[in-house]
């Protein structure tokens, strides 16, 4: 009696371990981007990628690569060659906590130290340092939420003495799908305090396809607000004003053909499923 008991009772946790394991296969089924930033050379035929991610073995974002666009000889189609690399380094908790950009061709270094509060991006010091005198400059930021988006961003600029000059107020209001709708941006100078700074972007017309940077692990500056978008926008427009008068204008629209993971093929991408 008691071996067959024994037996059922193994039975029962292999068949529960199979379960818990499909279980969890199931829910980390995800397509992770790794080239984005197309470029579009019709002379040629062309479509070159100008940034990649590279993943650790556990599918952790540990660098970002930028390209430039070159053209080695006149009869030969472009390439791309490497222009600048990003390092970014995690906290023990998995969060990434300092993005390290290497020195560019005139010794200005970019390197963000990011702070968390249970887990959620709380403040940001963006540091620029010119690598041959040493001098240092930074935003720091301070990020609110609503709904588990950042709605508002507060940044103070800090010149190499470590003097307030600007301050900005960045708004961020969300539509349906928590698909970004506009982000608001208000600079003002603490020197001339009679000159403001706005630029309003707005993001419409969204298709009902996967937002390939959706949940992206590292709060890039460029993708910090659209990340938080389920769909993707197929219209774009800025508007920049000074002291409310119009200074410049710009709009885009864009179309997209999508892949049979149904996202834009404006990437590459490397799926678990």
């Amino acid at each position: 009696m008691k071996r067959s008991i024994y037996i059922f009772l193994i039975l029962f946790s292999i068949y529960s371990c199979d379960n818990s394991s499909n279980d969890e296969i199931e829910t980390e089924k995800k397509c992770f981007i790794t080239k984005f930033n197309p470029v579009v050379v019709p002379l040629y035929g062309q479509e070159l990628f100008t940034s990649e991610f590279i993943y650790n073995s556990q599918n952790d974002i540990i660098k970002k690569l930028d390209f430039d666009i070159i053209q080695g000889n006149v009869s030969q189609p472009l390439t791309t060659q490497i222009k600048s690399t990003t390092e970014i380094i995690y906290s023990i908790s998995n969060l990434p906590i300092k993005i390290v950009e290497q020195p560019n061709i005139y010794n200005i270094q970019l390197i963000e130290y990011l702070s968390y509060t249970n887990g959620k991006l709380v403040a940001k010091d963006r540091v620029t340092t010119n690598i041959a005198d040493n001098l240092s400059s930074k935003w720091k930021y301070e990020y609110s939420y609503t709904d588990n988006k950042i709605t508002s961003v507060i940044g103070k600029h800090y010149d190499s003495n470590n003097i307030l000059d600007l301050n900005e107020i960045t708004t961020v209001v969300y539509g349906a799908n928590d698909n970004v709708q506009s982000v608001t941006k208000v600079s003002s100078s603490v020197s001339v305090p009679n000159y403001i700074s706005k630029t309003i972007t707005e993001y419409g017309d969204y298709d009902s396809y996967k937002n390939p940077f959706k949940d992206l692990q590292v709060p890039f500056e460029d993708y910090i607000f659209i990340r938080y978008s389920q769909n993707n926008y197929t219209k774009y427009s800025k508007r920049h004003f000074v002291n409310d008068i119009p200074q410049s204008y710009e709009t885009k629209t864009f179309t997209y053909t999508y892949n049979e993971k149904n996202y834009p093929k404006i990437a590459e991408f490397r799926c678990n499923y």
